[in-house]
C-alpha cells in the first residue's frame, strides 16, 4: 500500500491508495501512531483512493481518533468512496470519526482557518 502524506497548513493529511483490510491496514496504522507520538495533534485520512475497507481499516480509525482525543488533538477523514461510505453508516462510525465531504473541507475545519 502507498501512503502519500503531506503537510496543509496545520494539518497532516494522510492518503492511502489501495484496500484498507488485514494486509495492508498496519501500515496506515504505523502511519497515523507515527504521526501522533512525533506531536502530530491535527490529522485528516484521505480516503479517496481507498476502495475497500475490513473491520481491521476500520480498526485504524477508532484507534487514531482515540490517540488523537486523548493528545487533546483533532482526527476526521474524507472523500470517502460509496463503498466506504456504506461501511460506516453501517457501523455508525460517523457518530466516532468526524467525516467531511473533501480534503478541503477538512484541512479547513481542523486548522481553524473556516470562515462562517
Amino acid at each position: 500500500m502507498k501512503i502519500a502524506e503531506e503537510r496543509q497548513s496545520e494539518v497532516v493529511v494522510l492518503k492511502p491508495d489501495g484496500s484498507l483490510d488485514s494486509t495492508d491496514s498496519p501500515e496506515l496504522e504505523a502511519a497515523v501512531l507515527r504521526n501522533i507520538e512525533n506531536g502530530e495533534t491535527r490529522m485528516v485520512i484521505d480516503l479517496s483512493k481507498v476502495s475497500y475497507i475490513t473491520s481491521r481499516g476500520l480498526r485504524v480509525f477508532l484507534l487514531g481518533a482515540k490517540k488523537m482525543a486523548a493528545a487533546g488533538g483533532q482526527f476526521a477523514v474524507c472523500s470517502l468512496q460509496e463503498f466506504a461510505h456504506k461501511v460506516f453508516e453501517a457501523v455508525g462510525f460517523q457518530e466516532v470519526v468526524t467525516v467531511f465531504d473533501t480534503a478541503t473541507e477538512a484541512v479547513t475545519s481542523l486548522s481553524g482557518d473556516a470562515h462562517c
